[in-house]
């Protein structure tokens, strides 16, 4: 998304500079970021507001064409409003008549707070650099990261983002910036009304579409401040020697208890214990609960017969299975705020353990599915 925007900045300036054919590949580049994620929808607000500003012509050869790849390419999502019986459509009328939704001060305020936080991580992230902790959807987790965040950093971010809007606001003639800061205020504009439409939770990554605007309206600052004021050049020297100094620090000490490598060893030690016995897939978690393993297990060792993930997304992959494998493959994740919960479900898979391992913050345990569904069974009877 953030390479998306660059392009479709970049490309929106040149077409205000007159070069017309740009606007094909503005119509790829907003038709590619909206396919990846909705957020993307503020390029397209971006442009409709410079081509009025503008006063931009429409009915131009290479105009038309760009508006025929953009329509083109929206066909799947009206084929998805046409089998989802206009479920987005229906969202936004319900909004629109009070019915779903509605104006509410609190969501406004939270969504407008997104901004500085994620502006002050993208600055610097507090924090042991764990990318599990860092990028998650948890909300315990984003609460305890979020507080991580430094009164000061939140400060310096704000004012920071002031002063943009007021050197955006003031400076008539530089287009480039003016079109970063445009990006910027309609994105959280729109991000404020889809938290309002859809009721749903704003994630930091809704904003990767203005990353880079972030970026270059700050070295708009620190040029603007450089050239100004004399005394400012050994202030912005230092802050930006510690602005690499300390993102360079973070990068080398960054991990990912989650990652890939952790479970690829889990796979591996599985694939040694299991053999070419079938297995059932299941793991215990609440926000690492769904990391992919039923996928990655399928993968590099083979598809379980059955798995926790099943109920959602057998269709994709398999026939409903009835019977159970003796074997069942239990992975759980450690995560201390909900350890109660977690052990207590772990509880009753251990008195079947045959064989068990660590890896990390993750444990795994092979036990005797066999014995578990007598054991239930024997209940059940009496």
């Amino acid at each position: 998304l953030p390479l998306i925007a660059i392009v479709s900045i970049y490309s929106l300036y040149k077409i205000i500079k007159g070069n017309y054919w740009w606007c094909v590949l503005l119509a790829f580049a907003i038709s590619l970021g909206i396919s990846s994620h909705l957020s993307s929808l503020s390029l397209l607000f971006l442009v409709i507001i410079v081509w009025i500003k503008n006063k931009l012509p429409i009915f131009k050869k290479p105009i038309l064409i760009s508006v025929g790849i953009f329509f083109i390419s929206q066909l799947p999502i009206l084929f998805f409003e046409l089998r989802h019986n206009f479920s987005q459509t229906q969202a936004l009328l319900k909004f629109l008549t009070g019915e779903h939704g509605g104006i509410s001060a609190t969501r406004i305020l939270d969504n407008l707070a997104l901004l500085p936080k994620v502006f002050s991580r993208l600055l610097y992230t507090f924090g042991d650099h764990d990318f599990a902790r860092e990028h998650t959807y948890g909300l315990v987790e984003i609460i305890q990261r979020d507080s991580r965040i430094p009164p000061i950093m939140l400060l310096l971010s704000i004012t920071l983002l002031l002063f943009l809007g007021y050197l955006v606001y003031t400076n008539k003639k530089n287009h480039a910036i003016k079109l970063h800061g445009i990006l910027i205020s309609v994105t959280i504009v729109s991000l404020i009304f889809y938290g309002l439409l859809f009721m749903g939770g704003i994630f930091e990554f809704y904003l990767a579409i203005i990353f880079p605007s972030l970026f270059i309206g700050t070295a708009f600052i620190l040029d603007f401040l450089w050239t100004k004021y004399k005394f400012a050049k050994p202030i912005i020297s230092v802050f930006l020697a510690i602005f690499l100094l300390a993102n360079i620090s973070a990068i080398l000490t960054s991990y990912h208890s989650y990652g890939f490598s952790r479970k690829l060893e889990i796979i591996n030690w599985v694939k040694e214990q299991v053999g070419q016995e079938p297995y059932e897939l299941h793991s215990i978690g609440v926000d690492h609960k769904y990391e992919g393993y039923r996928f990655l297990f399928e993968r590099f060792y083979k598809a379980s017969v059955k798995s926790y993930v099943d109920p959602q997304l057998a269709w994709l992959y398999q026939e409903p299975v009835e019977s159970s494998p003796q074997l069942m493959v239990v992975i759980t994740s450690g995560e201390t705020f909900y350890k109660k919960e977690i052990e207590e479900e772990k509880a009753q898979f251990s008195p079947y353990k045959i064989y068990a391992a660590q890896f990390g913050e993750i444990s795994v345990m092979i036990i005797s599915n066999a014995n578990r569904l007598k054991t239930i069974a024997s209940d059940t009877d009496r």
